[in-house]
């Protein structure tokens, strides 16, 4: 009797400090052009562990996001964007963020900013619905981007 009474008890503590704890608060904000983005068409996210920044991929342009305001990057900052209308962003395991324009050329994030990493080649093959592969024609970096997953290696 003292044990089931004792039980009881235990779990009547446990089960009033489960209900007790206070849920914590969220803020959810939605970004669209009126408070920030270039464009409400977003083409890829991919957050940057080493900075902190989210980039986001529009349809009119490259963003940047701090946390609070946005960054964006587009043909004036970038004469080597074909066009501001972003193809595919993708992010490796590793960390690095690759950015595609709409002619493909492939941008990387560096020192916080994309920069060209390799101008298309006309002559390879891509479905634009959607980009499954690209070899890189560069020796050192010889390796082959899959972005059907965001990922590459």
């Amino acid at each position: 009797m003292k044990a089931t009474i004792l039980s009881g008890l235990i779990l009547a503590v446990c089960l009033c400090s489960a209900f007790s704890q206070t849920p914590k608060s969220f803020i959810i904000t939605t970004f669209n052009t009126e408070n920030g983005l270039t464009a409400n068409g977003i083409k890829g996210l991919a957050y940057d562990r080493k900075t902190n920044f989210l980039w986001v991929a529009t349809e009119a342009g490259i963003m940047r996001f701090n946390g609070q305001d946005f960054k964006a990057f587009t043909t004036r900052d970038l004469p080597q964007l074909s066009s501001e209308r972003i193809n595919k962003l993708a992010a490796s395991k590793a960390g690095d963020i690759l950015i595609f324009d709409n002619k493909l050329n492939i941008f990387r994030i560096d020192k916080n900013k994309p920069v060209l990493f390799k101008v298309a080649d006309t002559s390879d093959i891509i479905n634009y619905n959607r980009l499954l592969a690209i070899t890189l024609s560069n020796p050192e970096l010889s390796r082959k981007i899959e972005t059907s997953d965001s990922y590459y290696s």
